[in-house]
């Protein structure tokens, strides 16, 4: 007897092979998965959706500003999902949004880490039987979420740890169960081959421990870091597939006739080499027909603020991140704006300003948040960021850590309202060589109001400085609807082309 395990992760709303930025055709979306799917299912397969299905796409903006959340779950039930679990982005528009969502789907969602006033908040797991063979399935999503997240989309919710959870249900399954899965929307904490340590947020990604101290798991299925996984580890098949779509995460057990299992083969499914579903095209097209108004409504003009090499920006500087700190400010009370890149693949902004331009290059629903901090605190958190790059080989160039095992660029800021220098020669806490507020070198007792996005504000990306700090503003309001309002509201958006820092080589 063979079970199949096919599933999906990270998929941000991207249905169809579009990336909404360029006009050609992706090796991306749902509708080319799908196909895949349609190949491979069978009486014997469960398929599994690991979470962030619901934000990070234009796709997905329309769809939530339109409240049409059925539109996507419809599109899971039309393909036959058997299982979802709960990822983080989903709370980005709230739970009740998140609730709601699940409601429309056809099919049980799980995460068994999150309660509410005491309760699930999902199902913690699900048995299903497949030709006499009985499969547990445990959902669970990283508990990190209470760190970034606002906090009235997560009112009345207590996130556990995801490998105390798994721990503690695995003990309850796995003498009533024969095959085992943890489905978790969360990564490696570690390297899997070497057990380093690859991941500094400690509890944001616990896979690495749930598969080297959990013993009878026989399959984790993971998500969150956007990877691109299928080995087997001390005999547990472990898998992984991108995002946006670019693969199926494929798992096949072979059971005896007294249901043991005797072999485990993983694999990943390249939607390269297909077509879209004709099915899910034919039936689902239409919000792209209807959204297309919307989309490419002309919000204003402006000056040429394109980005051709993000990296190049990052390291001299662009007018573009000036624009949304010049935003951020606006909308705050704050002396000092950070904000980032958020994308390798961001385009900036045409003279012509279209809703697409903005939502590609910001395609978060990140919300401003003031913290205050001293000038310590500000020099530290200018020091961490100046780690995304490096001198290598006599060269400079961006730290791999920001590259896998995922690509980490919103973790470099841009700082507005301020002057500084860095010299990349020298150790990382000598990096910054120079710090002026109006023309004054800061000193570390100086006093500052920072707006940021409530992610950074919270402490996310490493940046331990911020931790703990008091949100003394906030806005509830999205900084990308906060950008499509301004470059609404005036007549001409003009380029700030100040350059305040300077990386010295």
């Amino acid at each position: 007897m063979k079970i199949k395990l096919l599933f999906t992760s990270d998929l941000h709303g991207y249905i169809f092979p579009t990336d909404y930025i360029s006009k050609e055709e992706k090796n991306i979306g749902l509708s080319k998965l799908s196909t895949i799917i349609e190949e491979e299912k069978d009486e014997n397969t469960l398929l599994i959706d690991l979470g962030d299905f619901i934000q990070g796409s234009v796709l997905a903006e329309y769809v939530y500003e339109s409240s049409n959340i059925s539109y996507l779950a419809n599109i899971l039930n039309t393909i036959g999902y058997d299982i979802g679990v709960l990822g983080n982005h989903g709370f980005n528009y709230g739970k009740d949004y998140v609730k709601k969502y699940m409601k429309s789907c056809n099919f049980p969602y799980l995460c068994a880490n999150i309660k509410e006033n005491g309760k699930d908040f999902a199902k913690e797991y699900e048995v299903i039987e497949k030709n006499g063979i009985k499969i547990g399935i445990i959902g669970l999503s990283t508990q990190y979420i209470k760190n970034w997240e606002l906090e009235d989309n997560i009112k009345d919710l207590f996130f556990e740890s995801a490998f105390e959870k798994a721990k503690e249900l695995s003990e309850k399954l796995r003498d009533k169960v024969d095959i085992l899965v943890i489905a978790y929307h969360g990564g490696f904490e570690k390297d899997l081959e070497t057990g380093e340590i690859t991941d500094t947020n400690i509890g944001e990604n616990e896979g690495y421990k749930i598969l080297k101290e959990i013993p009878g798991i026989d399959v984790i299925l993971t998500g969150h870091q956007h990877r691109k996984l299928s080995q087997i580890i001390d005999d547990v098949a472990i898998c992984q597939p991108g995002y946006r779509g670019e693969f199926l995460g494929k798992v096949e057990i072979l059971l005896d006739d007294d249901k043991n299992i005797i072999n485990k083969e993983v694999s990943l499914k390249d939607t390269r080499f297909v077509e879209e579903n004709k099915l899910i095209k034919e039936k689902y097209s239409y919000i792209e027909e209807s959204m297309a108004d919307w989309l490419n409504e002309e919000l204003g003009v402006g000056d040429d603020l394109r980005i051709l090499d993000t990296n190049y920006a990052r390291f001299h500087g662009h007018p573009y991140p000036n624009f949304v700190n010049k935003v951020q400010l606006e909308n705050s009370d704050a002396d000092i704006s950070s904000t980032s890149i958020f994308l390798m693949e961001a385009p900036g902004l045409g003279k012509n300003i279209t809703r697409r331009d903005i939502l590609n290059n910001y395609p978060f629903n990140n919300t401003l948040a003031v913290i205050e901090i001293n000038g310590r605190e500000l020099k530290e958190a200018l020091c961490l960021n100046s780690m995304y790059f490096i001198k290598k080989n006599g060269n400079f160039e961006v730290n791999e850590s920001y590259l896998k095992p995922k690509i980490k660029c919103y973790n470099y800021d841009f700082y507005y309202g301020i002057e500084y220098i860095y010299d990349l020669n020298k150790s990382l806490n000598q990096r910054l060589v120079s710090l002026k507020y109006k023309g004054k070198e800061v000193k570390d007792d100086d006093k500052f109001k920072l707006v940021t996005n409530q992610y950074r504000a919270l402490g996310g990306g490493d940046y331990w400085m911020f931790k703990g700090k008091e949100i003394i503003y906030s806005v509830d309001k999205p900084i990308n609807r906060m950008l499509i309002d301004y470059v609404k509201r005036e007549d001409y958006i003009k380029a700030d082309r100040k350059i305040n820092f300077k990386f010295i080589r």
